[in-house]
């Protein structure tokens, strides 16, 4: 049983390592009601602590980055999407935690159910119009982001420039 423990322990401190020196990969959704407002909450934790974002997190193993962000969403709003569209995708090497973020955006599409319930992530939710947005924000991107909102077409971003 102690073997079991310890390797457990091994592989942990062993994926950490190997992670430690590639990109991390992200999935964070816009998530809209009827009346065009979209969900920011206020993060209390992790990247992003006293920044304002929409909903979003890291990729697990096995995952899709759609899969991920509606699994996000629920976790940190109790809300549930029922599909979601990418929209962008944008690098950042590095953050404002000091690692290299590869972030999937995603904007929901379909019926949203529920109403957000705040948890240990983030102390306070805000339905916004775009441009009407909280201060601070976290990510750099949101003109661009914007853009591609309005647009069917997907773009890659990096350092808040547009690349087709």
């Amino acid at each position: 049983m102690r073997a079991v423990a310890v390797c457990g322990v091994l592989r942990h401190i062993l994926d950490r390592m190997w992670q430690a020196d590639r990109p991390r990969i992200g999935a964070v959704m816009f998530v809209f009601r009827p009346d065009a407002k979209f969900l920011m909450f206020h993060r209390t934790k992790g990247c992003g602590q006293g920044q304002w974002s929409v909903p979003g997190g890291k990729v697990e193993h096995g995952e899709t980055v759609r899969e991920t962000a509606i699994r996000e969403v629920k976790e940190e709003t109790g809300l549930r999407v029922q599909g979601a569209r990418m929209i962008a995708v944008t690098e950042e090497a590095p953050c404002s935690c000091g690692e290299h973020w590869l972030t999937f955006w995603l904007k929901s599409e379909g019926l949203v159910q529920g109403e957000p319930v705040l948890n240990e992530e983030g102390d306070q939710f805000r339905w916004v119009r775009w441009g009407d947005w909280p201060q601070p924000l976290w990510q750099p991107y949101w003109d661009d982001l914007f853009t591609a909102l309005n647009s069917e077409q997907r773009i890659g971003m990096t350092g808040g420039m547009a690349h087709d």
